[in-house]
């Protein structure tokens, strides 16, 4: 069953009314990354979530913010490893030690590999064997120019990305907690020479329905 959830507050109070209008365009789960944050503060940030009936899905860095979490939270072990640990004997230990501090209290995936491409496949394979079966995978998936539909380099199609995760990841689930198209200017190409473009508006919204698909 798919559910739709948004990135959003990034540590910090979102407001009801903002709570509300997301509610409204169907939103039930909203991803706020806490990992600078204390328990008093993902004490505050849980009850606005709760009084908004959103589920929430924290970003935690520490084995102390897991502890403070509400129960049956779903839970992201830092984020984007690949980027930010490049040590993956290091992070194997510590997700092994957050898995065991989770118990069947939290919902624990280990933190998003950053894209569905060859460097974020690789990092996933140095973990796999350490995250138990039951247990969610969560990625994000940000594309290279031309756009949307066009694979990461190695690939034949989006479909065939897919079908790479699902090789290394075998049943579990699959959390998407980010995808996006922003309009900043970007390389068309490798080559020095390449000119630099950017999507318009219309084309990330574009890019966002072809990613529903």
């Amino acid at each position: 069953m798919m559910q739709k959830g948004l990135t959003a507050g990034f540590g910090s109070i979102i407001g009801r009314e903002t709570l509300d209008a997301l509610h409204g365009f169907g939103f039930r789960i909203i991803r706020q990354d806490v990992q600078r944050c204390d328990s008093t503060q993902i004490a505050v940030l849980a009850t606005e979530l709760s009084e908004a009936g959103m589920q929430p899905l924290w970003i935690v860095a520490t084995l102390d913010q897991l502890d403070c979490l509400p129960a049956g939270s779903l839970v992201e072990w830092m984020n984007e490893p690949d980027l930010e640990h490049p040590n993956v004997i290091e992070y194997r230990q510590s997700l092994y030690a957050a898995y065991a501090a989770a118990g069947g209290r939290l919902r624990l995936s280990p933190g998003a590999i950053s894209n569905l491409n060859r460097r974020g496949f690789e990092y996933l394979r140095g973990i796999i064997d350490v995250i138990p079966p039951d247990m969610p995978i969560a990625v994000h998936r940000y594309p290279d120019w031309p756009g949307a539909a066009e694979p990461h380099a190695g690939f034949s199609s989006r479909e065939d990305e897919v079908q790479e995760l699902r090789s290394i990841i075998g049943g579990r689930d699959i959390w998407c907690t980010e995808v996006g198209y922003h309009t900043a200017l970007q390389k068309t190409g490798s080559m020095p020479w390449n000119k630099r473009k950017a999507w318009t508006d219309k084309q990330a919204g574009g890019a966002l329905a072809c990613t529903d698909q």
